[in-house]
């Protein structure tokens, strides 16, 4: 008579009367981090590699709306993680044609002669600035 109660059932019984996605809002939330990971991956891939930046801020944008669309409450809304991701992605997008401008700048400076000198100027200046704050001549610095 010392019968111990098959607790092993009852989560089992438990587990199949509850649905898979039983918090609200699990795969929009999960969305939501995901378009976070992709901002931050474009706003440090922007600078180095021209389309990569651009393409994970496209694809956080779009996981970010996509994980509002996904909410199951009555009032849908974009979580904190979501904005955080459309900021994130919205910034690597600028920063990504930012970057691209500023090369097609600068090889627009080369490839005219009448610009260089205002280019080589600017360049002087910055090595004086250098010099005066840290002290150490940049001529001396070991350069790529």
């Amino acid at each position: 008579m010392n019968e111990k109660p098959d607790l092993q059932n009852k989560y089992i019984a438990s587990d199949q009367k509850q649905p898979k996605n039983s918090q609200p809002g699990d795969s929009s939330e999960r969305l939501a981090i995901c378009s976070m990971v992709a901002g931050i991956v474009g706003v440090l891939c922007a600078c180095c590699c021209f389309p990569s930046g651009l393409i994970c801020g496209a694809i956080g944008i779009v996981m970010a709306i996509m994980s509002r669309n996904a909410d199951i409450r009555p009032k849908k809304s974009f979580c904190t993680h979501a904005v955080i991701g459309l900021v994130l992605c919205a910034v690597a997008v600028a920063l990504t044609f930012f970057v691209c401008y500023a090369m097609i700048a600068y090889y627009s400076a080369i490839r005219e002669p009448e610009k260089w000198p205002y280019l080589s100027e600017m360049i002087k200046q910055f090595k004086q600035v250098f010099e005066q704050v840290y002290g150490v001549p940049m001529d001396s610095l070991p350069m790529p």
